[in-house]
């Protein structure tokens, strides 16, 4: 079978679909986005690149539709979280 076919037996085979969300769940994606590729190393203009560029989907949707100033204010803010500032000091 060549590689560019999907084969409906098999049980690995990756698969994409779209699921219903609630009220929130465009601010859950962002932060756990800007989350995850933050801690591989990605710095803020990095960061806006996701979701600037259309290839990435799900974040270039939230782009379009909500707009770059709400996607900079939660990243910022999410930023902001893990800066060693913000980190809450334990009463050791």
């Amino acid at each position: 079978m060549p590689k560019d076919e999907m084969d409906e037996t098999d049980p690995m085979q990756f698969v994409g679909m779209g699921v219903p969300a609630g009220p929130g769940a465009d601010e859950d994606m962002v932060r756990a986005v800007v989350e995850e590729f933050m801690l591989l190393g990605f710095d803020r203009n990095r960061l806006l690149g996701l979701f600037r560029n259309s290839f990435y989907a799900g974040t270039h949707r939230i782009w379009r539709e909500r707009g770059e100033a709400y996607v900079t204010d939660l990243l910022d803010k999410v930023l902001a979280e893990w800066t060693p500032a913000s980190v809450a000091k334990s009463d050791i």
